[in-house]
């Protein structure tokens, strides 16, 4: 009997201490080194195997509305584009896109380091030797009801037309011979 509940330890034991796979987070401490790049871009290292090549992003235009509705009331606030592009950089080949904030306490990364992963600060976590911020890396979870998303292009939603007390829509396409 001694011999079973050791055995039971121990086997929990050593389930508990292996691995369960990839972990879905971690904490990192980005170093981001200026004009290094050979187009004069920002270089991000997140990790050993994670370097960003970063560029500005420059695509929204000077005049932005932006038009929320309070019940029946409707609140449109012009919004000065250049200050919110002034941090944000991409990387086109990672699919990256982050906000970059340089502070007195270091810098600040937040936003989309692939597909897959999403970086944020941790403020009030501790700081590496060298005086960086932490921030955690995240795994992005994608959602089971996004697997069948499609676009339809205007011109293929069928329009109900009413006919006869049936729904008709639009006849098939049938190949014609030019002689």
């Amino acid at each position: 009997m001694l011999r079973y509940v050791i055995l039971c330890v121990v086997s929990t034991l050593i389930k508990e201490a292996s691995p369960k796979g990839p972990a879905k987070e971690y904490i990192a401490y980005p170093c981001l080194l200026e004009e290094r790049g050979r187009n004069g871009e920002k270089l991000l290292h997140i990790k050993d195997g994670l370097t960003l090549r970063l560029e500005k992003i420059s695509s929204m235009a000077e005049n932005f509305v932006f038009t929320e509705r309070n019940g029946p009331q409707i609140i449109r606030r012009q919004i000065n584009t250049k200050e919110i592009e002034e941090g944000l950089y991409e990387d086109k080949h990672q699919l990256a896109a982050v906000s970059v904030k340089q502070t007195d306490e270091g810098v600040e990364i937040g936003g989309m380091l692939s597909p897959t992963l999403r970086i944020e600060p941790l403020s009030l976590m501790a700081r590496s030797k060298d005086g960086s911020i932490a921030h955690k890396v995240s795994k992005i979870e994608a959602h089971a009801h996004n697997n069948h998303d499609y676009i339809l292009q205007p011109d293929s939603f069928l329009k109900p037309r009413y006919m006869n007390n049936y729904y008709w829509t639009r006849p098939t396409p049938k190949p014609v011979t030019i002689p």
